[in-house]
């Protein structure tokens, strides 16, 4: 949440300065629509009315707005919650002057927020352990204590590993993510549909996990080398941030260096060595070679910090991504799965929301029968 805090405030920084880009525009939009973020929010709203009056500005009309959204906000109702949140969006990012008429004026509420879901920790013995990511949970693994606090799993070595390591596999669920912090103190955060096995405290002079799906992993620095393996690659950090998109249904598996230096073995043993913002594309067909180019990082890990962001995407590449988030399934007619959208929408939107949003672009119309989402190419 703290992330999602942080990258809200910035966005309101950049548009009340003026220096907001269009689709940093469109998020911070749909953040303030969705109702995220609702004390910074009013923090935001509250601080404005705070600063020194403009000239030719109402002070009565000032005060009007303001009571007029506290007073709605102390009112428990959702319509009435959604209602303060229209009103604290249009003085936010309109100003005062003129925004009395947007308090009279009726405004759709949001459609319903997804929740995160959850994961499951399958632990050495193969019993598992459900996750709630509202939940908390005290265990111990093998010499390593346990703690969960909603999202987030946290290893700490409280002695050395037994002879033979005990791994645990992590597991989130289709529209889940959770945080995972190794007894090392490397963090990782798994995105939905996604595994990570690890052993519950590292011994030896080497430190090595497995992660089918994607993961954006910290690494902490250490004088074990640390591996990762997926079923197509295996990348090799000493300390370094970076992302692993190797989700099985995926063409290539993409690793994408945020900081530091990695290697990027293929099955083929085919070796590349990666500079911070470069990605790496690994066939999961057999092949002799591993492209290399420039990566948009913001994009890369856009679902880590809380959205959706489509750059020229083909429609077929987002449906898999939206299946794996919504747990629907996607049916696609004639050519319209190549069609290809860009978007920033938060990942909090309802689908009906996301797929408004495609079908705003006049290309594509959407129909549902239960959980299958047909798509249709709109000619004109």
């Amino acid at each position: 949440m703290h992330e999602t805090s942080e990258l809200f405030r910035q966005l309101t920084d950049k548009y009340l300065a003026d220096t907001i880009t269009a689709p940093e525009k469109e998020l911070l939009f749909s953040m303030i629509s969705e109702g995220a973020c609702l004390p910074e929010l009013e923090q935001i709203v509250a601080e404005i009315w705070e600063q020194p009056l403009t000239a030719g500005e109402d002070i009565v009309l000032r005060e009007q707005i303001f009571n007029n959204i506290t007073a709605r906000r102390t009112k428990v109702k959702q319509l009435n919650i959604r209602r303060w949140l229209a009103v604290a969006a249009a003085v936010l990012l309109l100003g005062a002057v003129g925004t009395m008429l947007l308090l009279k004026k009726d405004r759709p509420a949001p459609l319903a927020v997804v929740q995160p879901g959850g994961a499951v920790l399958i632990l050495g013995d193969q019993s598992q352990v459900p996750l709630d990511s509202n939940g908390n949970k005290v265990m111990s693994q093998d010499g390593a204590h346990v703690v969960q606090q909603g999202a987030q799993l946290t290893y700490t070595a409280a002695s050395p590993a037994s002879g033979t390591l005990t791994y645990n596999t992590l597991r989130t669920a289709v529209g889940g993510q959770f945080k995972l912090i190794l007894p090392d103190g490397t963090h990782l955060w798994i995105n939905a549909g996604s595994t990570v096995r690890y052993p519950a405290v590292f011994s030896g002079n080497e430190r090595q996990i497995e992660v089918t799906g994607e993961v954006y992993m910290e690494v902490q620095p250490d004088k074990r080398p640390f591996s990762v393996s997926t079923p197509h690659e295996t990348v090799q950090v000493l300390g370094t941030a970076f992302n692993i998109s190797a989700y099985n249904e995926e063409p290539y598996t993409l690793t994408t260096l945020v900081s530091g230096k990695i290697s990027v073995v293929n099955s083929n043993n085919t070796t590349v060595t990666l500079r911070p913002g470069q990605q790496a594309t690994v066939s999961h067909q057999p092949a002799t070679n591993i492209p290399v180019k420039e990566a948009d990082i913001e994009q890369v890990i856009a679902w880590k910090n809380g959205y959706f962001n489509f750059e020229n995407e083909r429609l077929s590449a987002i449906f898999r991504l939206l299946s794996r988030w919504y747990n629907v399934q996607f049916e696609a007619e004639g050519k319209v799965a190549d069609l290809q959208f860009s978007a920033v929408i938060a990942r909090s939107a309802s689908l009906d929301k996301v797929l408004s949003e495609l079908a705003a672009t006049g290309a594509v119309n959407f129909s549902r029968e239960g959980n299958i989402i047909r798509a249709r190419e709109v000619k004109h």
